[in-house]
């Protein structure tokens, strides 16, 4: 192709695309129009529903007022209607009369929760008490045990060793007794006159040793 040919293809596709450009801005424009036209109406729609909320609010307050206005209407009509009314000082006194029953209701509750709360201390320091008198009581107890423990355990051992002593005494006597009467016999002539006592002595010295000896081993 010639330079010329591209060139006039070149400008061509160049005013296509500013034509197309063109036309997508005139859209947008058109568009944010529509956007900007639709912003204020709900601007507007707002503006009018804060306007209603605020005529329905003093319409309430309105009603509110009427409803009160009618309540003491009809109040009024059945007092005036009513036989036993006695006006309105014989009113005032009764209202007077309810207020003083009423506080002396409260009075009395109050009197009431004071009364409870100081029984329900009371109970729990006499518990606390009685927790603290079985403690010490227990502790008493185990005191008394352990002395009582430790009183046999000392007993116990002086009786053995007491026992043990008694029986190396009797043992050590016994042997002398013994070596002394063997002693005696031997240091004495025989004789006819005397074999009969002598025999008689023996036998006795030896029963008694053996007598002795079981018993310590006993």
């Amino acid at each position: 192709m010639r330079p010329e040919d591209i060139e006039k293809a070149q400008r061509v596709v160049a005013k296509s695309r500013e034509e197309r450009l063109q036309s997508d801005l005139f859209t947008l424009k058109k568009i944010n129009a529509a956007f900007d036209v639709y912003k204020e109406a709900l601007r507007n729609a707002k503006s009018s529903t804060d306007c209603v909320a605020e005529q329905l609010a003093n319409t309430n307050a309105l009603l509110d007022k009427y409803v009160t206005i009618l309540a003491k209407s009809e109040k009024v009509t059945r007092l005036l209607l009513d036989e036993k009314w006695e006006g309105a000082e014989a009113d005032e006194a009764q209202i007077e009369h309810e207020v003083r029953e009423e506080e002396e209701r409260l009075r009395q509750e109050e009197e009431e929760r004071e009364l409870t709360a100081q029984r329900e201390r009371e109970r729990l320091e006499r518990e606390e008490e009685e927790r603290k008198s079985k403690v010490e009581r227990e502790r008493l107890d185990r005191e008394k045990q352990e002395s009582v423990r430790s009183g046999s355990r000392g007993s116990g051992v002086r009786g053995v060793r007491g026992t043990r002593a008694s029986m190396r005494g009797m043992r050590g006597s016994t042997s002398s007794h013994v070596r002394s009467t063997s002693t005696t016999s031997r240091s004495t002539p025989p004789s006819a006159s005397s074999s009969i006592p002598s025999r008689r002595a023996g036998s006795t010295a030896t029963s008694r040793g053996s007598s002795r000896v079981s018993t310590v081993r006993k």
